[in-house]
């Protein structure tokens, strides 16, 4: 018998105590859009939205003379930016995302001095 059944047989249980270990796998410094919404739940709209106001921070990969490339997020910001949420409040985050969507609707429509 393996030792595993003999501690079950005995009242144990199968599983092991030993802490997880960080390692690269469960821990990356760097994600992709899919890897934030993944671990954070950010989707790509807002991930972009917060890089573009400086919220979190962000690297772009690319070949020279190339338009496309892979857009990486800084996991220490990210994280660094959702402790700031929670020390700041729900409320200043409303104001945060009700200014968001001003400046959103303004671009949309032309800018400010947009006359229709």
């Amino acid at each position: 018998m393996s030792k595993n059944k003999n501690n079950i047989a005995e009242g144990g249980t199968a599983h092991t105590t030993a802490p997880v270990q960080e390692s690269p796998v469960n821990n990356p410094e760097f994600v992709d859009a899919a890897g934030l919404q993944s671990r954070f739940g950010i989707k790509r709209s807002l991930a972009y939205a917060l890089l573009g106001e400086g919220a979190i921070r962000g690297v772009s990969l690319r070949r020279r003379s190339q338009t496309r490339g892979k857009r990486l997020f800084c996991v220490d910001s990210v994280r660094a930016y959702l402790n700031r949420q929670l020390e700041s409040g729900p409320k200043a985050e409303n104001e945060r995302a009700k200014d968001r969507t001003r400046r959103f609707s303004k671009e949309s429509r032309g800018g400010a001095n947009n006359t229709q």
